[in-house]
């Protein structure tokens, strides 16, 4: 069966969300604190659907989510995060997903939360610190932005397979000279099945550094643990 090779051609499951991704809570107000670490100094704006993506998000019409404008820069589309894991969301080290706390003494499971997952070895050190910790701050008409977003980070780690030489049955999306947007399966081998979604940052900046090491990491995860099951690690409000 084909196989879509890159977010570009991924089509937005309209309608379809997985149930067991919940409606982020109502924000008690609007907050400039990091959604992770509940910082209120030094925040910046990350964006869910990374702004790289434009394109995709007004093919696959993501604007019907939004508020005010409804453009990729809308509020619901954005959460606050400290400078440094901005930088790391961006490079993919880590997602948000929604998990299920399970209480020790009782066994009983409370519906899912969005937490930090770590997906990237190189973010080693964040594990035992960020890693199932609590995302505040979320918008409530965030949902099918953090999905979108889940999806661009999973289906980078796809490119090692796909470009790996052997002959692929992947799904393409083409867009016609008249704007209508269709999926077509084809036989494609390495670059020429690869749609894109390289390392760019994903909420652009005017100040970009490079490094070696880490940076030579940013694009390679590894997520080993798929338990939905995790302990509840949250940041005290002050």
């Amino acid at each position: 069966y084909p196989v879509v090779p890159s977010f570009q051609d991924w089509l937005f499951p309209h309608d379809h969300i997985p149930d067991f991704w919940p409606q982020a809570s109502p924000l008690p107000s609007l907050s400039v604190r990091c959604a992770v670490t509940n910082w209120s100094i030094l925040t910046e704006g990350a964006h869910l659907v990374p702004r790289e993506e434009s394109r995709w998000y007004s093919q696959n019409d993501m604007a019907r989510y939004g508020i005010d404008l409804r453009d990729i820069d809308n509020d619901a589309n954005i959460i606050r995060l400290r400078p440094d894991l901005h930088r790391y969301f961006d490079r993919r080290w880590w997602a948000i997903v929604p998990k299920v706390a399970r209480a020790a003494e009782t066994e009983t499971h409370s519906p899912p939360q969005y937490v930090v997952h770590i997906l990237s070895k190189t973010a080693a050190e964040l594990w035992p610190t960020y890693h199932d910790c609590l995302v505040q701050y979320l918008h409530p008409d965030s949902r099918p932005y953090l999905f979108a977003r889940f999806a661009w980070v999973i289906l980078f780690s796809v490119k090692g397979f796909i470009t790996a030489g052997n002959p692929r049955n992947v799904m393409r999306t083409h867009v016609s000279v008249d704007g209508k947007v269709e999926q077509k399966a084809e036989i494609l081998s390495g670059f020429n099945a690869y749609g894109g979604g390289g390392s760019k940052g994903a909420t652009p900046s005017n100040k970009r550094k490079s490094r070696g090491g880490a940076a030579d990491e940013d694009d390679r995860s590894s997520s080993e643990d798929d338990d939905d099951v995790w302990d509840v690690h949250t940041w005290l409000k002050t």
